[in-house]
């Protein structure tokens, strides 16, 4: 018998939980959100489940104030966490946390500004810690600021960007070797996407903005090979490493929630009320929904997790369950006067005060439901063609899209024809 483990599908029973944030260990996935406790104060809830979707606990972490979870990253066994916290007379202040994988706090702190402070993003390199967001030092206009710490939350400097632009967002981050890009918008009369891309310190090496006569908003950006890809709330835009634009697709019948690149490009988001994944290849082209209505869509990185009444929590390489649904789908090219501008800013560093933090954690009582387990799936006798499509996985369950035999690479894979599963043997390349 072959045992496939392709995923599982979790239903969080507890109205009072929003995950946020999925993190892959290697022996545990981790979802981390926030929690309403019993007297209407704000906690950080941790889930953590094994890789075939048994919940091995549910912790929060808590004290007397009002924690807000932000984001959060994994490196070396341990995640990086942060969030706000209010101080008297300072409003929120940014909040680091770092825990291992068992939810002990190992570092608790925060980084002291007046006046409020709003993280958005973290990402890690080597042996440095990049969090982006949105301040109010002189509680006057936001200002985007750019922080660096060490991995034991020490901050290096604080950058504060400043330029008169009105409700800035900062979304996220991409890294490729030590370059980091950071994508956001910003509002003047309409919603205007940027990229920024810096150095290892927050140099400023380029900026663009992308106008036109219509709001833009930016909902997430990879870099691959030559090609960058940037996904708006109604369009990607495909350009070269240089900035040129190479095409526009039409995403109108489509809510777009994030991008994502493993094997190809992925688009996540929500269609008829419904999360789906769009794997955009010339192998693939077909729309992946759940059907399930949703109407709050949220990144993780294999994983699509929403959020109706409660949180849903599933991979995106789920097959074996009724719920999902396929569709044909092709994004049409569009032609827009949509134009690449340069936007300079100028940075100013400062350095930035921490202070310890008193944290605690707890066990919680979180109940899930199972909507469509793993079960083992036997290994059927059909006669393999090489010229035919078959949904073709890697023999850990990772999906490789609609292909031919005859097209793969020597290796083991499992093939799936209607509701049959054979595992293949390529023993030569093509």
């Amino acid at each position: 018998m072959l045992e496939l483990l392709l995923g599982y599908f979790i239903k969080v029973n507890e109205s009072n939980i929003s995950l946020l944030k999925i993190i892959e260990t290697e022996n545990s996935v981790i979802g981390i959100g926030n929690r309403l406790n019993e007297n209407n104060i704000g906690e950080i809830v941790i889930l953590k489940f094994s890789n075939d979707g048994n919940l091995i606990f549910s912790k929060s972490i808590y004290s007397n104030k009002y924690l807000i979870f932000s984001d959060a990253v994994y490196r070396n066994g341990k995640i990086y966490i942060i969030g706000t916290i209010p101080i008297e007379n300072e409003g929120n202040n940014i909040l680091f946390i770092c825990i291992d994988t068992n939810a002990n706090i190992l570092i608790s702190r925060y980084f002291s500004v007046i006046n409020y402070e709003s993280p958005s993003a973290i990402t890690i390199l080597n042996d440095k810690i990049y969090i982006i967001g949105n301040m109010n030092p002189l509680n006057n206009i936001p200002r985007m600021f750019f922080l660096i710490t060490d991995t034991l939350g020490i901050p290096k400097f604080l950058k504060i960007a400043y330029f008169l632009v009105n409700f800035t967002n900062l979304k996220g981050f991409f890294i490729e070797n030590n370059n980091i890009y950071v994508y956001g918008d910003y509002f003047d009369n309409k919603r205007i996407p940027f990229v920024f891309k810096f150095d290892s310190l927050f140099n400023l090496l380029e900026g663009k903005k992308f106008s036109l006569n219509t709001n833009l908003p930016i909902l997430g950006f990879q870099k691959v090979n030559d090609s960058i890809f940037i996904l708006f709330d109604k369009y990607l835009l495909t350009l070269r490493s240089d900035w040129k634009i190479l095409n526009i697709k039409s995403l109108s019948n489509l809510i777009p929630k994030f991008l994502n690149y493993s094997t190809v490009l992925e688009i996540f988001g929500i269609f008829n009320d419904k999360p789906f994944y769009y794997v955009l290849d010339r192998h693939f082209p077909i729309l992946k929904y759940a059907n399930i209505s949703s109407n709050n869509l949220k990144y993780a990185k294999n994983y699509i997790l929403f959020n109706s009444t409660t949180d849903y929590l599933f991979p995106k390489n789920l097959t074996n369950c009724d719920v999902f649904q396929y569709q044909l789908f092709y994004l049409n090219d569009i032609n827009l006067n949509l134009t690449v501008e340069n936007f300079p800013i100028t940075l100013i560093s400062f350095s930035i005060p921490f202070s310890q933090v008193s944290l605690y954690i707890k066990d919680i009582n979180t109940s899930i439901s199972y909507i469509c387990p793993t079960s083992a799936i036997k290994d059927e006798n059909f006669e393999v063609s090489y010229d035919k499509f078959y949904e073709v996985y890697k023999i850990d369950g990772t999906f490789l899209g609609k292909l031919k035999p005859k097209n793969l690479k020597k290796g083991i894979y499992i093939l799936k024809d209607g509701k049959k599963y054979k595992k293949f043997f390529k023993l030569h390349s093509p």
